[in-house]
């Protein structure tokens, strides 16, 4: 990793270093030396953005050898931290659900840890009141920005159920209910908030919808998707998909 080591304040540097873990996926998978590198590196843990970046591997790394003991006390430490920013408590949270649903169908039973327990403290409860509205934010269409729509302006018009299965697998059923025929977009994203996929844009009836999406192209993990009516964001939920 010599551009993290020559130019650690670049761009180019957080790209690589986000790279790492693919890479050795393919190349070796030796991930108990990849976390003593990102964990031990001066240069990276000096620079503070390389550094949340290299934790955050780390709890990948622990979660591809399926050590998520580990994960989930990388992810507590953090949750629990006075001076964590509101979005990264968002992030921390759907983390620490994800890797709680991956321990809970290992074999290994110790180490599951009840979110409700991290509430107590003032990070818990920011977390609570800020979550809707923060995670929301993610999901602004350009349209939304420009005219400064909210992110259930189209409530009046429609409402989203959750999916079903949820943890998915290859295919999910999206429900929704329409107060009347719309052109209706469910659009997916990953927990940063960066859209993956359009999965399905099309004219639906009014009332109750069933929507069945093919997840076979997408990693395991957690997801939102948004409903979108008539052009605004209507609702979000949560998804993830497991294998």
């Amino acid at each position: 990793m010599q551009i993290v080591q020559l130019y650690p304040n670049s761009t180019f540097a957080k790209a690589a270093l986000k790279k790492i873990v693919s890479l050795e996926s393919v190349t070796g998978k030796n991930y108990i030396n990849l976390i003593n590198y990102l964990s031990t590196n001066s240069v990276i843990q000096n620079n503070g953005e390389l550094k949340m970046i290299a934790n955050r591997l780390i709890v990948q790394c622990n979660i591809e050898q399926g050590t998520y003991p580990e994960a989930i006390d990388i992810l507590t430490q953090k949750f629990s931290d006075p001076d964590i920013q509101h979005y990264d408590s968002i992030f921390t949270a759907l983390d620490l659900e994800y890797v709680n649903y991956l321990l809970s169908n290992s074999q290994k039973t110790s180490g599951i840890i009840s979110l409700n327990e991290l509430l107590n403290n003032e990070v818990g409860k920011n977390y609570m009141e800020n979550s809707d509205r923060l995670i929301a934010q993610l999901f602004k269409n350009d349209k939304d920005k420009k005219t400064g729509a909210n992110y259930n302006d189209g409530l009046e018009f429609a409402h989203l159920f959750q999916n079903y299965p949820n943890p998915a697998g290859n295919l999910t059923n999206i429900r929704f209910s329409l107060a009347e025929e719309s052109i209706v977009d469910i659009s997916l994203f990953s927990i940063n908030g960066q859209f993956v996929k359009t999965l399905k844009k099309a004219a639906f009836n009014k009332g109750l919808n069933n929507c069945y999406v093919n997840l076979k192209d997408l990693k395991p993990g957690v997801y939102f998707y948004r409903l979108m009516v008539k052009g605004n964001t209507s609702e979000y939920q949560k998804m993830i998909i497991s294998r």
